[in-house]
């Protein structure tokens, strides 16, 4: 059928692949009992698996979120910042506003904007009607 398919059944294979994988990291073990089970201790910091932290968010006024309930804060991790990992400087950190949309919220923050949708918070390039995608 051509490569567009190929790239498109790779594309959809990656997704339900990496799925499948994060199910499995978050399946709680029933044959442990509760009092067994490891919890972090109140002073420990929980990483993500997507690495270092990035900036933390907080907006003015709430805006909708996709889920319902209005949202303020944002804790956005330093990979969606492009490759360099270039965080935003204190002032662009402050001055960072949020835009509804028909697609979700989209937050400005100096240079970079995201969409946060019901799919989480990604990289949107202004003046497209799609989010942006790949490295950037």
């Amino acid at each position: 059928l051509g490569g567009r398919w190929l790239a498109e059944e790779q594309r959809t294979y990656g997704l339900a692949a990496a799925e499948r994988q994060q199910a499995r990291n978050h399946a709680l073990d029933r044959s442990v009992s509760f009092e067994e089970l490891a919890f972090p201790d109140l002073d420990e910091e929980v990483r993500t698996r997507l690495g270092e932290d990035g900036p933390r968010i907080v907006l003015a006024e709430p805006v909708p979120g996709p889920f319902g309930p209005p949202v303020r804060t944002f804790n956005l991790p330093r990979h969606l910042f492009g490759a360099t990992g270039a965080l935003p400087s204190k002032e662009e950190i402050e001055a960072a506003r949020a835009e509804a949309m028909p697609e979700g919220v989209v937050l400005h923050i100096g240079s970079h904007a995201f969409l946060y949708d019901r799919q989480g918070v990604r990289r949107w390039c202004r003046g497209r009607s799609k989010p942006a995608t790949g490295p950037r």
